[in-house]
């Protein structure tokens, strides 16, 4: 299951249940839903982590259920285009201008995983701030919707003392038992003490050395390192991995402020991050 051992544990202090090395079968009952018969899944990938279930159709399990949600993917819910004419969709996507995100429809715009299909949260963003400046550009303005907040250093020094770290905040939550029985933020923010320790908090990232180290074999070449990475570490290599993915690499770890953008942004756990000094 590709999910960090922090949201397994989040997922089970709320009372859900983790039933792995299990897949579904069927959904039994007549005309309501009242479970799911399951067989035994010794194992989900390859050797080269392609998905290649290995199943024991006699070993089999039953898991009563009076409601089943199929959480196996995402479609964008396009029915209420229908009867539109300007508006164009190729299967399950909207069709934009590939410059401005715009739709057939004048002054209409689209973006994220209903033009691109699944994507990553960053690129959703990218596109959401490039249909801004296209926004802003078909209402009369020049398209820059840049923002300085504050003018950069001019030259950083580092203190001269240990580069012992302090830990992060906790992020406070709604207890256990208030999360499940209502749809509220379950992370409450930061107190102003709590926002004030975490800004003096300085992990010396100057000051650290970390090694960077991609397993090739299991990139898919999605390129989440490269969106998120602001010190332009990774980049293309030349050669296909067995899964006919061009795996990225590390350009150089001398780059690497350890920020782990990377490890927790790689949905294939394709990234690992070693403090060196």
């Amino acid at each position: 299951m590709p999910a960090h051992p922090a949201e397994i544990a989040a997922a089970e202090r709320e009372g859900i249940m983790i039933v792995d090395s299990w897949a579904p079968k069927k959904l039994l009952g007549d005309r309501a839903v009242s479970g799911v018969a399951l067989v035994k899944c010794f194992s989900s990938d390859d050797p080269v982590c392609n998905y290649e279930p290995v199943l024991d159709e006699e070993i089999t399990h039953r898991l009563d259920a009076d409601y089943v949600i199929l959480a196996i993917g995402q479609t964008p819910y396009l029915r209420f285009l229908a009867g539109q004419k300007s508006i164009d969709t190729t299967g399950s996507v909207i069709d934009v201008g590939e410059e401005d995100l715009m739709t057939g429809e004048n002054g209409v715009f689209a973006g994220g995983d209903v033009v691109t299909g699944p994507k990553s949260i960053i690129s959703a963003i990218a596109q959401g701030r490039k249909a801004a400046a296209a926004i802003d550009r078909f209402l009369g303005g020049n398209g820059d919707i840049s923002e300085t907040l504050t003018e950069p250093e001019k030259e950083v020094l580092l203190p001269e003392h240990s580069l012992t770290a302090r830990d992060r905040v906790q992020m406070p939550t709604l207890r256990p038992w208030e999360a499940v029985t209502s749809f509220d933020q379950v992370e409450l923010g930061l107190s102003e003490d709590q926002i004030r320790f975490e800004s003096e908090r300085c992990l010396m990232c100057d000051a650290r050395k970390f090694e960077v180290v991609v397993n090739p074999e299991h990139c898919k070449e999605c390129g989440y390192c490269e969106e998120v990475c602001k010190m332009n570490a990774f980049s293309r290599t030349d050669v296909f991995n067995a899964r006919g993915y061009r795996p990225v690499a590390c350009t150089s770890s001398d780059w690497c402020a350890g920020c782990l953008k990377c490890y927790f942004a790689c949905p294939d756990f394709a990234i690992d991050i070693v403090e060196v000094r």
